[in-house]
């Protein structure tokens, strides 16, 4: 029994994660291909978005789900130094009001704020207290007539570099035996005799060549991010099922900032991996309503995070590579940026004005003060990237994690074990969410009766 993950970003790769790491997993006898598009991994949102964790963010349908991903986000860096491997810390998120008290209101748990153009921390918990100047973050600028509220602190919030996770679990899948197809397109299903789904073609390029190989597979997982419709009408033309997704392009920055210094690692304590030490710099996550007033018209997400001082390659195993302080900024989202064929053909369809405008912001919000009151802040922000990711957002808001019917396939699988799983649609939560929905697609593969989160109302 063969399993062929269809997309390799941290959907895909947690649930290869999940299934290589089950006593029922065997190299031989259940192999595990994961096939990706672009030539490198997580040159799409995986590798883009700012790795912001939540507990307790969600609607009814998706709050188990999210329940059990914090908690395994937490029980994986205890267990493999997620802390220096990939920054795991603990974050306290606050809400900005920029000017005459406008912040982030506490809205209830619908799943449209992304749409609509508000701020996900909409959605966080009502309970609130005002913090004090000593709580106040170094690195954000206090703004005239501006506060900040908890809205969520670090037993229900958490950071990470998305990157260098998705990085690690990729390669504990290579140590498990997974195989790695990069540069790999799926082109159509090969059947049996019967007309049974018996694998997988795919079409593999190089500087040189093409190689067209077909995967033996008995079950198919589609987690292709914004990508999930066009491959399903692919492998299924005759279908008239369709995955109800589409994308979301977001742009973002990197920066350091001096206000923002990386700590002295002969100071910094590196075996907790949960929890900052007193030398650590602590994680924030700051999230802002639109404030025209202020000249800010969109919803700003600042993070502090910590990033790898020099990125590792994303074929190698070097998750331990040094890391430094960083801020990352976003917010400025567009539904008419076309997709790409590709998530690695993603920075070459940024918007100029997008990213300008987000330069002007991060200045506004992060820059220097002034030597005269009233001037505007002093540039000394450090980009280190600028970037734009697409996300995968469903019609209702919420991810699927499905099993699809043999019906709404017009086929089937030759092994009576398998089926085809859609997973797709986790918008601006999929860092948070992943390894949540991974372990639970693992569950539905291995055919248990139960999974261990209730996903049963994020089917299609």
């Amino acid at each position: 029994m063969s399993t062929v993950i269809l997309g390799g970003g941290i959907i895909g790769t947690a649930t290869a994660y999940y299934l290589s790491h089950s006593p029922s997993y065997s190299p031989s006898k259940t192999p595990i291909h994961i096939v990706e598009a672009s030539p490198e991994p997580f040159t799409g949102a995986s590798g883009y978005a700012a790795g912001f964790l939540a507990k307790d963010w969600f609607s009814p349908a998706v709050a188990s789900l999210g329940a059990l991903s914090f908690k395994l986000h937490k029980e994986l860096a205890e267990q493999n130094e997620g802390k220096r491997k990939w920054g795991y810390s603990p974050s306290t998120a606050l809400s900005l009001a920029l000017s005459n008290g406008v912040g982030i209101g506490k809205g209830e748990r619908g799943e449209d704020w992304l749409r609509d153009g508000t701020s996900r921390a909409e959605v966080a918990p009502s309970e609130a207290e005002v913090v004090n100047d000593d709580g106040t973050p170094r690195w954000l600028t206090k703004q005239p007539g501006g506060s900040l509220d908890i809205i969520s602190e670090e037993d229900t919030a958490a950071q990470v570099d998305p990157k260098r996770l998705c990085t690690f679990l990729l390669d504990e899948c290579r140590k498990k035996g997974v195989t790695i197809h990069l540069n790999s397109s799926p082109t159509s299903l090969s059947h049996d005799t019967s007309g049974r789904i018996c694998g997988v073609t795919i079409s593999t390029s190089s500087s040189l060549s093409t190689k067209t190989e077909t995967i033996p597979a008995s079950t198919l997982l589609l987690t292709a991010g914004p990508w999930t419709p066009s491959l399903f009408r692919t492998l299924f033309p005759t279908s008239q099922l369709r995955i109800p997704i589409t994308s979301l392009a977001g742009h973002s920055l990197v920066l350091r900032s001096p206000r923002h210094p990386t700590p002295d690692p002969s100071t910094t304590s590196s075996t907790s991996t949960t929890s900052p030490s007193h030398s650590d710099p602590q994680t924030h996550a700051i999230f802002s309503a639109p404030s025209p007033q202020s000249g800010i018209n969109f919803s700003p997400e600042i993070f502090s995070r910590t990033g790898a001082s020099s990125s590792p390659s994303p074929s190698s195993s070097n998750s331990s590579s040094s890391s430094a302080a960083e801020i990352y900024i976003a917010g400025l989202n567009s539904q008419t940026l076309p997709l790409p064929p590709r998530a690695d053909q993603a920075q070459a369809q940024t918007d100029p004005s997008s990213l300008q405008e987000l330069h002007r912001v991060a200045v506004q919000l992060l820059g220097g003060h002034p030597a005269t009151a009233g001037d505007v802040n002093i540039n000394d922000l450090e980009i280190l990237r600028e970037g734009v990711c697409f996300r995968p957002v469903s019609r209702s808001g919420r991810p699927i994690i499905a099993r699809v019917p043999a019906e709404k396939l017009g086929v089937e699988m030759a092994d009576e074990g398998g089926g085809v799983f859609v997973s797709a649609g986790h918008g601006p939560w999929g860092i948070s969410l992943s390894l949540g929905t991974g372990k639970c697609l693992a569950e539905m593969v291995e055919g248990r009766k139960g999974t261990s989160a209730d996903v049963s109302g994020l089917g299609l």
